[in-house]
C-alpha cells in the first residue's frame, strides 16, 4: 500500500466512517448514511470509485466523497458557494439511451496506434487509458468515465473529427476524472480528451478535459468537490480564448481561476512540457 492509500484511509477515517477491512485495493466500510450491521460501503483505492450497496452513496474520488457528505469541498468551501450555470441537452431522448458499442481491440499493432504515436500518445499510455481501434469506422473510441465513448475517426477525408456514441453525457462529468491525482490541489481544465491524455502522459495528472468550449452545471460541481484553484488550457486560438473568458465568468468567485495563454494554433497537445509549466507559471 503506498503513501497516497494510506493517505486516502486517513480521510476516510476523519469523516467517521468505519473501515472493517482492507483487501487489496477495496476498502469495506460500514455505511455512514444508514444503520450497517452487514458492512455495504465499499471504496476502491485505485479507481476512487465508492458506492454503498443500499444506493446511499455513490461517486468517484475521496474529494467527491468529503464534498458529498461535509457538504465542504477539500479547499473547504461549502456548497451552497458553488455557482452553477444551466445543463441542457440536444435531445432529452438522449437521457434514456445507453450507450454502446462492439467488442473493440486496443489500438494496438493498427492503424490506431500509428495514428496515436504521429500525435505523441505512446503505445503504453494507450493501453493505461484502454483505447480502442474501431476497424470499420476507420476511428479510435474513447471511454467517457461511465458516461459513454468518443469516436475521433482518423480519415481525414471524413465529415467530422469527432462524434459521441448516442446517449453519451459529456455534459455530466469531467473526462480524465477516473485517472485523476487523489490528491490534487489545483486543477487544469483543457477542451479535448487527447489534450488531457497527453498531460496526464507528460506528468500533469491533475489535468481534466470539458470535451467542449463550455462548462456545465455538473462540471462546475464536480470541481467544486476537488479544489478551489482552476487553470484554463484551451486551444490557442480566438474561440478558445473566449472560451476561457466566459468560464471564467461561470466559475465565478468561488474559485481562483487562471487562464492559460498558448501560442497561435498550438493545442496542448502540441506542447512540450517545458512549454506547458512556462505556460503555467505565467497564467494571467
Amino acid at each position: 500500500m503506498n503513501n497516497k492509500d494510506l493517505e486516502i484511509i486517513k480521510q476516510i477515517e476523519k469523516l467517521n466512517i468505519e473501515i472493517v477491512k482492507v483487501v487489496g485495493k477495496e476498502v469495506n466500510c460500514k455505511c455512514p448514511k444508514h444503520s450497517d450491521s452487514n458492512p455495504s460501503f465499499f471504496f476502491n483505492l485505485d479507481t476512487g470509485v465508492y458506492h454503498c450497496f443500499a444506493g446511499c452513496l455513490k461517486g468517484r474520488g475521496i474529494h467527491q466523497l468529503i464534498f458529498q457528505l461535509t457538504g465542504v469541498s477539500v479547499a473547504g468551501v461549502p456548497a451552497k458557494d458553488v455557482i452553477f450555470n444551466k445543463l441542457s441537452y440536444k435531445r432529452e431522448e438522449d437521457r434514456k439511451i445507453i450507450p454502446s458499442i462492439p467488442l473493440l481491440p486496443l489500438a494496438v499493432n493498427n492503424i490506431g496506434e500509428e495514428y496515436l504515436n504521429k500525435r505523441g500518445i505512446t503505445t503504453e499510455t494507450i493501453k493505461y487509458w484502454n483505447i480502442q481501434y474501431w476497424q470499420s469506422e476507420n476511428a479510435i473510441v474513447i471511454t467517457v468515465e461511465d458516461k459513454g465513448y468518443i469516436i475521433r475517426y482518423i480519415n481525414k477525408d471524413a465529415p467530422k473529427k469527432y462524434k459521441y456514441v448516442t446517449g453519451t453525457k459529456i455534459s455530466e462529468t469531467l473526462f480524465g476524472l477516473s485517472k485523476l491525482d487523489k490528491l490534487a490541489t489545483s486543477i487544469i481544465l483543457v477542451e479535448g480528451s487527447l489534450d488531457c491524455i497527453y498531460l496526464h502522459q507528460l506528468g500533469f495528472h491533475n489535468a481534466l478535459a470539458l470535451l467542449h468550449a463550455d462548462i456545465t452545471r455538473d462540471q462546475i460541481k464536480i470541481l467544486g468537490g476537488v479544489t478551489d484553484y482552476v487553470y484554463t488550457m484551451l486551444d490557442g486560438d480566438q474561440a478558445g480564448i473566449n472560451a476561457s473568458l466566459k468560464i471564467r465568468t461561470l466559475l465565478g468567485s468561488r474559485f481562483i481561476k487562471r487562464i492559460c495563454t498558448l501560442p497561435m494554433g498550438k493545442d496542448p497537445d502540441n506542447l512540450s512540457k517545458e512549454e506547458i509549466e512556462k505556460i503555467l507559471k505565467e497564467a494571467i
